[in-house]
């Protein structure tokens, strides 16, 4: 199955390396998928770089404790845009 089509097709395709959309924290990459894992089903907007997963891990925990309000808005936006994809606006949200 050629999944990368089928992204593409549905509107949640990673965008080219010169448009990805900044990150709101560290170096996380721009990788929406719908997974599975023992019945339960989740969507993950991003995933952390193989070279640099140490170093996101340490500024997604930094990022826990001070609970910055553009970094949440930010992730929120991001999750909205995938789900308006996937499903199709939500007007008011």
């Amino acid at each position: 199955m050629d999944w990368a089509a089928l992204d593409r097709r549905i509107g949640i395709a990673a965008p080219a390396p010169e448009v990805e959309p900044p990150t709101p924290l560290g170096g996380l990459v721009w990788r929406p998928a719908l997974r599975n894992r023992k019945a339960i089903r989740y969507l993950t907007i991003r995933s952390f770089g193989a070279t640099t997963r140490r170093l996101d891990i340490a500024a997604f925990k930094a990022e826990k404790q001070q609970q910055t309000i553009a970094v949440i808005d930010a992730a929120a936006a991001e999750v909205a845009q995938v789900v308006a994809a996937l499903f199709g606006g939500f007007v008011g949200w």
